[in-house]
């Protein structure tokens, strides 16, 4: 293939690569939409804030957030300009809120940063590719490097590991060039020098962006010293590699020195992190998922490494990748928590090995067309994780729906409180009509009662046990509180940490309730006394919980939780007051984790008497899922109605089903009196 052959589908797979990965690049904003954004962007904003070097955190290594923060810098101008006022009059200032960063352009050039390390790992991947198999291997693996899952869903989130990635396939490619340079000129030239110290630099760069990833300098020695064995020359080119890549590390990362002591603390608390962190599956495992890497890609990338190792020419190069990944696993595979973004340096000299068997010294190299045909096979294999990829990374977060909902005219003047710990951005809140006070949830109910607001704005905590702090006294009457209000608004299904310093998700429950007019809601747990509550067939193992596992206590009148077994009922008597102007029966229903079915219903049913109408409600549960379940009870005002739960019988055994808080929420007319004349 010609110059400009070569130039052109260089550019397609770069074309493509940029495709799949750019759109996703605004997903979530003006909000953070993965767990880890906020250890690299809550540094950055500390250092465009103060204009220092020092980030302050240092669980994770500090390249990343200064090439983030030289970007924020970079695009200053640009901002005062769109938007009239400076980029840093609109950060946020220090608080304990992980969610809390802003303007979006912090956020954009973090992703902006990790989007294009990812495009030149495509680009230094089918450079490494050409070095060992010839140009088809080139052509293959920027097409296998642009679509694989696991690198695609990554080039849109602010993580170490992408960065890290692109300077590694670096040290690969200078290594591949440095045995070249040591086969034809020697230990002693300039040429070699030159590269060593190159590879050196780009080393010490990938451990100032993800720790473990030094280990790429074992790449490098033996490339040094596996052509020609121990020599003096070899080992001063060796020492001077390795000072290069200690001065690019202490350049790139001067805490090392200046915060020695700090940064150990932080590899003890990553660690520390990592031992508390629940279990994940294995990385192996985890590479064949689609959305990863998937089984027919593991499968090929493996037969490319055998390839590589049966040619001698290629074998010490296999032989440094694999000792690389050996140290680069060790430490992390001893703990139970291993996410596969750990294994992202090896994807990129993985996926290279799989497309040397298309390339000029594979057994496929003589049939032309079963070559292209296995090829395309593998690309379209690739196509389901990259969907699945995409809709992980593709979403709007809740709250900016929520906000949108208060933008409307018919909360242009309202007062509302607004739960501090929802972390609902400042400039967001800014866009409705409303005018809002954002306090922690401690202080609601006691600004609440002062009447002077209209509605409040709140979530739903998760109070799981490992979850539970201490300090949290009376979170459970601001939950019950809570859940006497009438809502009008609610979205997202994730319950909102206690803990200030976790991630909120994209997917937060966000609610809102008002406050004005006369409201009170039965909790059917508490408030209905027992006698007036009956379970069909009495022996079913239904209760309420407060864990979703064991029995809670019926007495204490706070917001317990139902498991009903399948094909059980649980009916209550319960007294809808005269004057109700509307009474909703509302729980939010939801199978247990360990649900055998693929779907189950579950349904609620009102009657006031033999005579009367029955009223009833249905939704169908897909396995993992929850969905709201309401009821409308206005017509039986000033009745005594039956309320009955019901939990689906199935053929087979069935899990029971949870039932949050079942209860109603009624809303009294308000009494009107008409003013007395004054005896005289």
């Amino acid at each position: 293939m010609t110059a400009a052959g070569n130039r052109a589908s260089t550019i397609a797979i770069l074309a493509l690569a940029a495709a799949l990965r750019l759109p996703l690049v605004f997903s979530g904003l003006p909000y953070i939409s993965y767990v880890d954004e906020g250890g690299v962007l809550h540094p950055v904003t500390r250092l465009v804030r103060s204009g220092g070097w020092d980030p302050g955190w240092y669980q994770y290594p500090s390249l990343s957030m200064y090439l983030t923060a030289a970007v924020v810098h970079a695009s200053r101008p640009v901002y005062r300009l769109v938007h009239g006022r400076p980029l840093t009059g609109d950060l946020p200032p220090e608080g304990d809120l992980y969610d809390l960063i802003a303007p979006p352009a912090v956020i954009l050039a973090g992703r902006g940063v990790v989007a294009a390390a990812s495009l030149v790992t495509v680009l230094v991947g089918m450079a490494l590719a050409r070095r060992l198999a010839g140009h088809s291997a080139a052509i293959a693996a920027g097409l296998l490097l642009a679509m694989t899952p696991a690198l695609v869903q990554r080039a849109c989130i602010v993580i170490t590991d992408t960065v890290s990635a692109a300077f590694i396939a670096g040290v690969l490619l200078a290594a591949e060039d440095l045995r070249s340079i040591l086969r034809k000129e020697g230990p002693s030239s300039v040429a070699a020098r030159r590269h060593a110290v190159f590879a050196g630099a780009l080393a010490g760069l990938a451990a100032a962006t993800k720790y473990p990833a030094g280990a790429v300098f074992i790449v490098i020695l033996v490339a040094v010293f596996a052509p020609g064995g121990l020599t003096l020359e070899r080992v001063r080119l060796a020492g001077l590699s390795a000072l290069a890549a200690i001065l690019s590390t202490l350049v790139a990362m001067p805490a090392l020195v200046f915060r020695t002591l700090h940064v150990a603390a932080g590899l003890v608390a990553q660690a520390h992190d990592y031992a508390t962190f629940p279990s994940t599956r294995g990385l192996f495992r985890q590479a064949l998922y689609a959305e990863e890497l998937g089984w027919l890609l593991t499968f090929v990338g493996l037969l490319g490494l055998v390839l590589l190792a049966l040619r001698r020419e290629t074998r010490p190069t296999v032989a440094s990748w694999l000792a690389f990944g050996g140290l680069l696993l060790a430490p992390l595979l001893t703990y139970g928590f291993q996410p596969f973004r750990n294994a992202l340096p090896l994807v990129p000299p993985f996926v290279v090995a799989a497309s040397c068997l298309f390339g000029d010294g594979s057994p496929l190299a003589r049939w032309r067309g079963v070559r292209a045909f296995a090829a395309a096979i593998l690309l379209v294999a690739l196509t389901p994780g990259l969907l699945e990829a995409w809709r992980m990374r593709r979403h709007t977060d809740r709250r900016v729906l929520f906000v949108d909902e208060l933008a409307r005219e018919r909360w242009a003047g309202k007062r509302i409180l607004v739960e501090r710990e929802l972390a609902i951005l400042p400039a967001e809140l800014r866009r409705a009509r409303a005018a809002f006070v954002v306090v922690p949830w401690s202080e609601m109910r006691q600004l609440a009662r002062q009447g002077e607001f209209d509605a409040v704005v709140f979530g739903d905590f998760d109070t799981s046990p490992a979850s539970r702090d201490s300090s949290l006294a009376g979170l459970e009457d601001w939950r019950s509180w809570t859940a006497g209000l009438p809502l009008v608004i609610a979205v997202g299904n994730q319950r909102t940490p206690l803990s200030p310093s976790l991630w909120r998700t994209w997917d937060e429950n966000v609610r809102l309730a008002l406050l004005s007019g006369p409201s009170r809601t039965y909790l059917l747990q508490g408030d209905v006394p027992l006698g007036r509550v009956g379970l069909d067939p009495a022996s079913a193992p239904s209760f309420f919980t407060r864990d979703g596992k064991t029995p809670g206590d019926i007495e204490d009148f706070h917001r317990l939780d139902m498991l009903l077994s399948a094909g059980a009922t649980v009916t209550w008597r319960v007294d809808v007051p005269a004057g109700t102007r509307s009474a909703m029966f509302r729980s939010v229903v939801r199978t247990v984790p360990d649900e055998s079915l693929d779907a189950r219903g579950a349904a609620v049913s009102a009657f006031a008497g033999p005579d009367g109408p029955t009223i009833a409600s249905r939704v169908l549960l897909p396995r993992g899922l929850e969905r709201e379940l309401v009821l409308d009870l206005s017509r039986f005002e000033g009745r005594t109605v039956n309320v009955s739960l019901g939990a689906e019988e199935t053929p087979t055994p069935g899990a029971p089903l949870l039932w949050e808080a079942p209860r109603i929420d009624l809303q009294i007319r308000e009494e009107r009196s008409t003013a007395k004349e004054p005896r005289p």
